[in-house]
């Protein structure tokens, strides 16, 4: 009897397939860093419910989590891109020095330029807001094809690609034009389009509004000024609440914009 022609007529239903790692194996080890304490909270209860995973700690201080690191040794760190003193990239450089069996998987908010990246150098990522069905396709992945201490590669794939591939291509007009984003001053909006102000003496119409150009940025590096403008902070000067304005300057080049109330307020937190 043909069993195989019987089985490839046979529809079964989708398993709910839950990562289970192998009973003679070790608790994977978890280590969560991320400066919002929301976001470790949520990615702590998500992995709670994974009996073959140990928590080993959160944090969102980086010497306290290398040493962590450096002495609990953990499968996994869930690392937050966009932290206040240096960028989960710069920290996962730290830890690859270390030298370990440690892979990193790094947690985003959506930025377009940062996935390509990832994907680029077989980085594992996790967008967020992050739920159970994520960390469960991950944890099945990361079980099936256990890492090799390969970070130290990785991560100079990583970067190599930052490095020289580090443009985001915008749409214009007539076509589209590739940019860094550490050339860009600032962005005003034009209707449903956007004006793009870069280098210091050049501009540009995008054929996006404004909302859709603030998605694909680093958000640790441009900020919502108002309605209509988006700047780079790299190049704030100077802010005045008298006038509710900001000044932005590079080279011989300066310009002054108006802030809205609540995003002044904003803006000075985040600059503290």
């Amino acid at each position: 009897m043909d069993y195989f022609g019987l089985i490839s007529n046979v529809e079964f239903p989708m398993l709910n397939v839950k990562f289970l790692k192998n009973e003679m194996n070790d608790l994977l080890k978890v280590l969560i860093v991320d400066d919002e304490a929301d976001a470790r909270k949520a990615l702590r209860v998500i992995l709670a419910e994974f009996n073959q995973v140990q928590i080993i700690g959160d944090t969102e201080n980086l010497t306290e989590a290398l040493k962590l690191i450096a002495t609990q040794k953990p499968d996994i760190v869930f690392l937050d891109i966009e932290m206040p003193v240096k960028s989960g990239l710069e920290f996962a450089r730290e830890i690859s020095d270390l030298k370990l069996n440690t892979d990193i998987v790094f947690v985003t908010a959506h930025n377009k330029f940062a996935i390509d990246a990832f994907k680029v150098s077989a980085f594992d990522y996790l967008l967020k807001p992050v739920n159970e069905e994520m960390i469960n396709e991950l944890l099945l992945r990361f079980s099936a094809e256990r890492p090799q201490n390969n970070t130290a590669s990785k991560l100079e794939s990583l970067f190599t690609y930052i490095n020289n591939f580090g443009k985001i291509r915008l749409n214009t007009r007539s076509g589209f034009m590739f940019v860094k984003p550490a050339d860009i001053l600032y962005f005003e909006a034009e209707s449903s389009y956007t004006r793009l102000v870069y280098e210091p003496d050049k501009d540009e119409i995008i054929c996006l509004n404004i909302g859709s150009i603030e998605e694909v940025l680093p958000s640790k590096t441009f900020f919502r000024i108002s309605r209509s403008h988006l700047i780079n902070l790299d190049y704030l000067e100077s802010v005045s609440r008298k006038t509710n304005t900001c000044t932005i300057s590079r080279d011989s080049f300066s310009k002054t914009l108006k802030i809205s109330g609540d995003r002044l307020k904003l803006l000075d937190l985040r600059m503290r």
